[in-house]
């Protein structure tokens, strides 16, 4: 693979790279750090990448497990979902609280997923990955995917109707 190769196609991905990196560690500076090294890697091994069908998916399963070396090496068992998802467009402070409190408490219920449901559902909503690329990049057969998706949204799901009906059926 030539320098001006690597620019064009690998380079972009430096943003989800990052991105992903963010969101299993949430630190922007070992996001970054990960980033290069991941970067660095994909370089090193530049030879092999004509073998290589799902560029994406291969950066992201690099970025994964250089992450969960990192968390271990830390001896931090979990990582949490830092993404700002509270770009409300409420133009009232009610409004706002109400949006910020909703996103405490999704944030809060995505901590609590096992961590294979939290990577698909991360990769699913944030990144906007299809299924087969999720599979690539978690080595992880189509099908069970939808299985993790599947569950982590009935949880989200089911947790947020019981906070509205704050415990209470009607009907």
């Amino acid at each position: 693979m030539t320098t001006d190769t690597f620019e064009k196609e690998i380079l972009p991905l430096k943003h989800p790279i990052f991105r992903f990196a963010l969101f299993m560690l949430k630190n922007n500076d070992d996001a970054q750090d990960v980033t290069q090294e991941v970067l660095i890697k994909i370089w090193e091994k530049r030879e092999e990448l004509d073998q290589v069908r799902n560029r994406r998916a291969w950066a992201i399963t690099i970025t994964r497990n250089k992450c969960l070396d990192l968390i271990k090496s830390r001896k931090e068992g979990v990582f949490s979902l830092d993404e700002n998802m509270d770009a409300a467009t409420s133009s009232t402070p009610y409004e706002l609280l109400q949006v910020s409190d909703e996103t405490d408490w999704v944030k809060n219920l995505l901590e609590k997923l096992p961590i294979l449901q939290k990577e698909v559902f991360y990769l699913r909503h944030f990144e906007g990955d299809t299924y087969k690329e999720i599979g690539e990049s978690l080595n992880l057969d189509e099908n069970k995917v939808k299985v993790y998706l599947h569950r982590a949204r009935t949880f989200i799901k089911k947790s947020l109707e019981e906070k509205h009906d704050y415990g209470l059926k009607t009907g």
